[in-house]
């Protein structure tokens, strides 16, 4: 018999071995921290979905089953103002059935 049960676990970011989110960017061109993006430290890791909000808790932002995403800082093509925003990764290890979420904030610096 196939399964479709699965369970949830939420992780703190500061806690998470299985890849490194920064929590400043800086998408002003200059080559450096230019996007938002998060740094695998596995491979067997899969990214189910990124979404990231403003402070009013609106998404701004959301990536799905994509581990090579990269934000601009920009919202309906338009740059969005320096300020914290917050993000929420749905994750999942190979072989581990479990979907965790890692929650924190990031900082973006015009």
């Amino acid at each position: 018999a196939f399964s479709r049960c699965s369970s949830r676990q939420t992780v703190r970011q500061d806690g998470c071995s299985d890849f490194f989110v920064p929590n400043v960017f800086s998408p002003n061109g200059d080559g450096k921290n230019d996007f938002f993006q998060i740094y695998l430290r596995d491979d067997n890791v899969k990214i189910l979905s990124c979404r990231l909000f403003n402070r009013w808790g609106n998404m701004i932002y959301i990536s799905e089953n994509n581990n090579l995403f990269r934000w601009n800082g920009r919202y309906k093509d338009k740059s969005l103002e320096a300020g914290v925003y917050v993000y929420s990764i749905e994750y999942q290890t190979i072989g581990d059935e479990t979907i965790k979420i890692a929650k924190g904030d990031l900082t973006l610096i015009r």
